[in-house]
């Protein structure tokens, strides 16, 4: 791939992004308010107090709520520029719009490699003009640095030969990995990545070598869960309380007034939901699947939102899909991660920017779509074309 027109890219994607990002902290300047936010309160533990804790109100012990990666970034930039400052808010959403620069360059290499430049390019293009990923920039939240993580697991993993080696499976484990420490969630479609791996290039070896390295990557953090909680937490806690808070109520949501969080500790919270979840699933199994229904319809018609723009690009993404399974080596790979990484949020709930850390696949995929569509209109021209030439040949 041409390096000058990555940095053009980039360029161009920062630009835009750190445009938008102005103009709304001078429109909304409580863009840079810290209010009820998980990561800007374990950040503020690390800082005060050296350890992972203290997520929600009167609630200091330890928490496996989030995972690490993004609370630790936060913690980092709160030690150089105040906790919870108006300062750290801005350089965090500098930070977003960078990340998501980034993430244009990563999208065109996804692009390229699966598809063609030209596909590439657009994807590219499409993502860097976007404006829900703008939107969701303006989020103190981790949903961009999962963006890349993902971005980068997915580019490292289509890179994948028969003939690579144990580095490049090693080093995409880890970069799985570090995607699961952002947010387990990126982690869905794994396995069944690796499935496919193996039917298309029967390499158990390399896959088990890709394996191990991403286990190592979340083991140290996992260890960490069953000392502090003496349960096995592999990243999160919350799973279970999601689902529950998403088919029961918010009303016992840990940032409210209910306690109940605060009184019983995260283990005992967690379990209590658990089996309160469960018991309404068994007893209302016709409600949950109208509501799993109505989830995934607003996961893909963007939440809380007029169907729109990201409704057309998912339904672009789904034709490209159905495409690149058929024509590329590649294309099942990147449909694995948009029919399994949503899946927590179908049984859960769901926000418009839950949808953001899988965009870049999404646009590439909608971008090849747009190719096909051209294609296809670009071919019936040309018969039309010749059918004509035939025409007035025919009548001389």
């Amino acid at each position: 791939m041409n390096m000058n027109r990555a940095w053009k890219i980039f360029a161009l994607a920062l630009t835009i992004k750190l445009s938008v990002l102005a103009f709304f902290l001078h429109a909304r300047p409580g863009l840079t308010n810290w209010g009820v936010n998980e990561s800007g309160m374990i950040a503020r533990s690390l800082v005060l107090n050296h350890s992972y804790a203290g997520a929600f109100h009167d609630a200091p012990g330890p928490t496996a709520w989030l995972a690490p990666a993004y609370p630790s970034i936060v913690a980092a930039i709160f030690s150089i520029f105040g906790i919870q400052s108006h300062a750290a808010a801005i350089v965090l959403l500098i930070l977003n719009c960078l990340l998501s620069a980034i993430t244009a360059v990563v999208v065109m290499k996804i692009g390229t490699r699966c598809f063609s430049e030209t596909v590439g390019f657009l994807s590219a293009i499409l993502w860097a003009v976007s404006p829900t990923a703008a939107v969701t920039e303006l989020i103190l939240w981790d949903s961009c640095l999962a963006a890349l993580f993902v971005s980068l697991a997915i580019w490292m993993t289509v890179k994948l030969e028969p003939e690579s080696g144990v580095r490049d499976y090693s080093y995409c484990g880890a970069m799985w990995g570090c995607a699961g420490l952002v947010s387990p969630s990126l982690l869905a479609p794994f396995l069944p990545i690796l499935l496919v791996l193996y039917v298309r290039n029967r390499n158990a070896k390399q896959l088990l070598i890709l394996a191990l390295a991403m286990l190592l990557i979340i083991t140290p953090w996992t260890l960490r869960n069953f000392v502090a909680f003496h349960t096995l937490m592999p990243i999160r806690s919350n799973g279970w309380a999601e689902i529950y808070f998403g088919n029961v109520g918010f009303e016992l949501h840990p940032s409210g007034p209910s306690m109940q969080y605060q009184a019983m500790g995260e283990v005992a919270f967690v379990e209590k939901t658990k089996s309160d979840a469960v018991r309404y699933l068994a007893s209302h199994p016709i409600e949950f699947s109208k509501l799993t229904a109505h989830r995934a319809f607003d996961f893909w018609a963007l939440p809380g939102g007029a169907i729109g723009l990201s409704f057309i690009v998912g339904l672009l993404s789904f034709f490209g899909a159905f495409h690149a399974i058929r024509k590329s080596r590649n294309g099942v790979v990147l449909t694995l991660v948009f029919i399994f990484y949503p899946m927590i949020y179908y049984v859960s709930y769901t926000f418009s920017r839950y949808r953001h850390p899988i965009e870049p696949i999404i646009y590439v995929l909608a971008a090849y779509g747009v190719t096909i569509i051209a294609e296809s209109v670009a071919g019936i021209r040309f018969m039309s074309q010749e059918r004509e030439r035939a025409a007035r040949a025919s009548t001389h």
